[in-house]
């Protein structure tokens, strides 16, 4: 009998055992789906702020403030957000610069960030033709504005040649006439 009290207290010990692991697996299969909520979330939702943010610069929403998580900064996601800021910063200037050009604000400085910087490179050289250009009107408005006033100061002279003629004539008309009347009174 003894065997069998052995037997039997094994038996419950096994399914005291077994119960306890089945409770233990439970809680731990309801942990890890917890923990994988959590630590989806946790990534999913500055994933979802920058394809936001995405979105509204590729509807050319330039208006954009990305919130840097302190708690994410160090990992890939905080990277990410920080890499994605710096390119919007970037573009942000670059639609102040144009702003600014569009305004009629030619002395503009553009930064380039890079070698690589195609944008900003072809800022900056959009602005020097735009000077250049606007330099060279300039400089034939001022060619114009000088043959305008030679123009002018010929027309003075031939209005004066002109005026002084017309007194000429006036004067030999009246000698003229004058000879005419000496005429016929000969």
């Amino acid at each position: 009998s003894s065997a069998e009290e052995k037997a039997d207290s094994n038996t419950k010990i096994s399914y005291m055992a077994a119960n306890t692991m089945v409770v233990v697996m439970m809680i731990g299969v309801i942990m890890a789906i917890f923990l994988g909520f959590f630590i989806s979330r946790i990534i999913s939702k500055p994933i979802k702020k920058v394809s936001k943010a995405a979105e509204q610069l590729s509807l050319g929403d330039v208006n954009i403030e990305i919130e840097t998580n302190t708690k994410s900064t160090k990992d890939e996601i905080g990277n990410l957000i920080a890499a994605f800021s710096k390119m919007v910063n970037n573009i942000q200037e670059q639609a102040r610069v144009i702003e600014r050009m569009a305004e009629g604000d030619m002395t503009v400085q553009v930064k380039i960030k890079s070698e690589n910087d195609l944008m900003g490179k072809k800022l900056a050289e959009m602005i020097k033709v735009n000077n250049e250009v606007l330099s060279n009107i300039r400089s034939a408005a001022d060619l114009v504005a000088s043959g305008a006033k030679q123009v002018s100061d010929s027309s003075q002279i031939l209005s004066q040649g002109a005026t002084e003629q017309a007194s000429s004539i006036e004067v030999v008309t009246a000698a003229m006439e004058q000879i005419a009347e000496q005429t016929k009174k000969n």
